[in-house]
C-alpha cells in the first residue's frame, strides 16, 4: 500500500503545479484562451483535492493495519520470547527480553512561579508601577524534557534519552494512562507521573505494560 500512495503523492504534486502553471498563464490569456486555461486549471486542481483526500484514506488504512500488526507481534513474542526485538541503544540484561520500541518525546510536569498583582496599575514614562499587592502563584505545565529511544521489556521501561534517561522497573509502575498518541507513566513513590509523547501505538503500549506486569507479579508470586 505504501508504494501506491507514493505514488499518489507524486501525481498529486504535478497536479497541483500544473493548475498553478495554467492558473498563470490564465491571468494573461485573451479570447479563446481564457477558457481552455480555466477548463485545464479547474481539471487539474480537482484531480489534486481528490488525490490528497485517497492519500489521507490509504494512509489511515495503513495505520490501521500497522497497529494491528505491532500487537499481534506483541503476543508472538509473548508466547516465544526468542523473536523480542534488539533495541539500537538500551542494553539488555540476561534473561531480558524487548517487546516494544518506539521513538518519543519525554514530558514531565514542571512547575514555575508566576507573579500576580492586585491594585491599581500606573505607568511612570516607560515602567509600570503597582499601587498594591503582588504574591506568587505555582504554575504548572507539561514541557518536553528529552527525545529517545522508549523500549518496554519483560522487566523493565527503559527511556535512552538525548538529555534525560529513565530505568523504570515494571513493579514500580502503579499506573498507566493512554491519550491520543501518548502515555503517562505514574509511579510508587513519586508524585508527578512521567509522559511520552508522539507515541505511535499507545493503546498498545498501555495493554503490553499491564499484561507483562501482571505475568511479572504472577511469576514472582510463584
Amino acid at each position: 500500500m505504501r508504494k501506491y500512495i507514493k505514488a499518489l503523492r507524486f501525481l498529486r504534486v504535478i497536479s497541483f503545479v500544473m493548475s498553478a502553471i495554467f492558473f498563470a498563464l490564465l491571468l494573461g490569456a485573451k479570447g479563446g484562451a481564457v477558457t481552455n486555461f480555466f477548463i485545464l486549471f479547474f481539471v487539474l486542481l480537482i484531480a489534486g483535492s481528490l488525490m490528497s483526500k485517497a492519500i489521507n484514506e490509504l494512509e489511515e488504512k495503513e495505520k490501521i493495519r500497522l497497529l494491528s500488526a505491532q500487537r499481534e507481534q506483541f503476543y508472538r513474542i509473548l508466547e516465544n520470547p526468542e523473536q523480542g526485538f534488539t533495541p539500537p541503544t538500551a542494553l539488555l540484561k540476561s534473561g531480558e527480553t524487548c517487546f516494544l520500541i518506539d521513538y518519543v518525546d519525554m514530558g514531565e510536569v514542571v512547575t514555575e512561579s508566576v507573579r500576580t498583582y492586585t491594585g491599581t496599575r500606573l505607568k511612570l514614562g516607560s515602567t509600570p508601577v503597582y499601587l498594591g499587592g503582588g504574591k506568587s502563584v505555582a504554575n504548572e505545565k507539561q514541557e518536553n524534557v528529552a527525545y529517545g529511544e522508549l523500549v518496554l521489556t519483560n522487566f523493565r521501561l527503559i527511556f535512552v534519552g538525548n538529555m534525560r534517561s529513565i530505568d523504570l522497573p515494571l513493579d514500580k509502575i502503579n499506573g498507566v494512562e493512554c491519550f491520543h498518541n501518548s502515555i503517562r507513566i505514574s509511579q510508587s513513590g513519586k508524585n508527578k507521573p512521567i509522559s511520552f509523547n508522539t507515541v505511535f501505538n499507545p493503546q498498545l503500549w498501555k495493554e503490553a505494560i499491564l499484561v507483562l506486569s501482571d505475568q511479572l507479579r504472577y511469576d514472582c508470586g510463584n
